[in-house]
């Protein structure tokens, strides 16, 4: 592993990623076979008022690429960057930005177009550099979020949400693409909460949702801007384990290590056989579509302006993080 520098909780590695910090665990994990391996911390350290954004999704598209070619590591856990903090939710303003920029609505039929189109181009790496600096950058952006998000569940580790704190619209989004999620007990929050800033969700959050609680609570907890505790959140299978908030870091740790000591093909092959195939991509180009086209709109400009602007500049206070728009 390149850039590998010892830290008091382990080796970080990959310290180009500016907006994750990943730390190899010091304990060992004794696989089954005999042999060991080691599991990834991945801390979601983003300077800007701690919320996701398009440097934050594009230095996830780096870690899977990364992970896929990195036989050391057996598990990961994705966590926030202190306790209390996950990922709250996506900047909102740079959807309103993106959308400002394509000058007009879009319709739906020329959205979806643009995005199967943008999808196939951007299989070649220098292509898609170029498309994301170009006036596709947002549906290149688009596609790059949802190829980041679906890599996870196609590396060969097994990766876990060590969830402490919201996971509201991209957070949730972000929590749903791991295999499992840990969440604590308290004040946190998780669910699809986009309509409620005139917006559907936007990076895989509708398939993901009705595969981990069924079509329809799903679309009832989209609809509804629905979120919940962490104790419902288990109830309806949402996640996986819930415990007190000191110990959701070595909850997650704990999961990561029973699958990383199995066959690391066994894991492999799990995880494809479960990926979706091409109806979950087709699903994806479906929400992508109808995400591009609803954003374009002028309600969902002015929306998003007023969230914004409803908010501090860096997003430490939203509306969605202090609860006024989630009623």
């Amino acid at each position: 592993m390149s850039g590998v520098t010892t830290e008091p909780n382990g080796d970080r590695i990959w310290p180009d990623l500016r907006t994750l910090t990943c730390v190899l665990h010091p304990d060992v994990v004794a696989r089954d076979d005999g042999t060991t391996t080691r599991l990834l911390v991945v801390h979601l350290t983003n300077p800007e008022g701690d919320l996701i954004d398009t440097a934050m999704f594009a230095d996830l598209d780096a870690l899977g690429r990364r992970l896929l070619t990195e036989p050391g590591v057996g598990g990961v856990v994705i966590t926030g960057p202190r306790p209390g903090v996950f990922a709250p939710h996506f900047r909102l303003g740079e959807i309103a930005d993106g959308a400002e920029a394509l000058g007009r609505p879009v319709p739906y039929a020329v959205a979806r177009a643009a995005y199967v189109g943008v999808r196939g181009l951007s299989r070649v790496t220098a292509v898609r550099d170029r498309l994301l600096d170009s006036p596709a950058a947002g549906i290149a952006e688009l596609v790059r979020t949802h190829e980041a998000l679906t890599r996870l569940g196609a590396v060969p580790q097994v990766v876990v949400a060590a969830i402490d704190g919201d996971a509201l619209a991209g957070g949730c989004e972000l929590a749903l693409a791991c295999d499992l999620r840990v969440m604590a007990e308290g004040e946190g929050r998780i669910g699809l909460v986009e309509i409620s800033a005139a917006i559907p969700p936007g990076a895989g959050g509708t398939q993901r949702l009705a595969r981990a609680v069924g079509a329809s609570r799903a679309r009832s907890m989209a609809l509804r801007a629905a979120t919940l505790d962490a104790a419902t959140a288990y109830g309806v299978g949402l996640v996986d384990e819930v415990c007190a908030a000191a110990d959701v870091l070595d909850v997650a740790l704990r999961v990561a290590g029973e699958v990383a000591r199995r066959d690391p093909a066994a894991i492999g092959a799990v995880k494809r056989t479960m990926q979706g195939g091409r109806a979950f991509r087709e699903g994806l180009a479906t929400e992508g579509a109808g995400f591009v086209s609803t954003a374009s709109g002028s309600a969902a400009i002015a929306r998003l302006r007023a969230f914004a602007a409803a908010s501090d500049e860096r997003g430490t206070r939203t509306p969605w993080r202090d609860r006024t728009w989630l009623h």
